[in-house]
């Protein structure tokens, strides 16, 4: 079973560079939309991947910067309690990335 994070943020052209240059994500697919938005950016980091998509206020599509960051806290330690139940799914680095892609959040 594979699992595959969507995240939101309010750049996600920055964050995918940022999650490429910091990470070493390497960028496979974008769906650009009018207006210079990203409706998702696909991102392999080795053979796991992570999608990245703008925030959309008017679909109710919001980012932790924007729903709060105690949301963020609490669903990071939701997301371990369930991946510590599952050891064969977790990713030797999930939860470096994990912080990293909170940290960016918060920036």
């Amino acid at each position: 079973m594979n699992i595959t994070p969507h995240i939101v943020v309010r750049d996600a052209d920055r964050a995918a560079a940022w999650y490429a240059q910091a990470l070493g994500a390497e960028e496979r697919s974008r769906i650009p939309l009018p207006g210079g938005k990203l409706m998702s950016v696909e991102l392999a980091f080795g053979d796991s991947t992570v999608m990245v998509a703008d925030e959309f206020p008017e679909a109710g599509v919001l980012s932790p910067l924007s729903v709060g960051d105690y949301l963020v806290g609490r669903e990071k330690r939701r997301l371990i309690r369930e991946l510590r139940q599952h050891p064969d799914l977790v990713l030797p680095t999930l939860e470096k990335v994990q912080d990293a892609l909170i940290d960016f959040a918060r920036k």
